[in-house]
């Protein structure tokens, strides 16, 4: 029989054949109920409720280790640290690879270190599709190979742990 009105939380929509239009505001980081009423030209009335959440910010994300630059004594290093956001986390990423978060937030993923610097990522997104990431950067010299003792003995303020020793010929 046609559609005789359509209200959106109360407000009449604007009504153009059988689509409807209305902007609502919504507020950020809550959870807003949009109620719609359509009225066909007989009286009859079908409702449909949802709930609409604006996500306005990124997720927080905090790389514990490493907390900045570093050199590491081994070929590995755990990468650990928490992230959260208001409407929930959908993924989080350490150099690529997906890691398992949590109901704390908390996150710890152990990587392979290659010779020389390595750049750490780490991305979190929430489920808003909105994504937070820090960079961090370890430098592993691996001291059983001839190339990395040269760069050792030339860069050697990137050694803070040891024991490395190095003897001129």
């Amino acid at each position: 029989s046609g559609i005789k009105s359509v209200t959106v939380n109360g407000v009449n929509a604007t009504i153009s054949g059988n689509s409807w239009s209305r902007t609502i505001s919504l507020s950020a980081n809550t959870t807003t109920t949009v109620t719609v009423v359509a009225t066909d030209n007989s009286g009859r009335t079908t409702t449909v409720t949802r709930y609409v959440r604006y996500d306005s910010a990124a997720p927080s994300l905090t790389v514990s280790a490493p907390s900045g630059t570093l050199t590491s004594a081994t070929s590995s290093y755990t990468v650990t640290g928490t992230t959260s956001d208001s409407s929930g986390i959908q993924s989080l990423a350490v150099k690529g690879t997906t890691v398992s978060v949590g109901s704390n937030g908390s996150f710890s993923k152990t990587i392979t270190l290659s010779s020389g610097a390595n750049q750490i990522t780490v991305t979190s997104k929430d489920k808003a599709g909105r994504t937070t990431t820090v960079t961090r950067t370890i430098y592993y010299w691996n001291v059983n190979n001839a190339n990395d003792m040269t760069t050792i003995a030339g860069n050697s303020t990137y050694i803070n742990s040891g024991p490395v020793s190095y003897t001129h010929l």
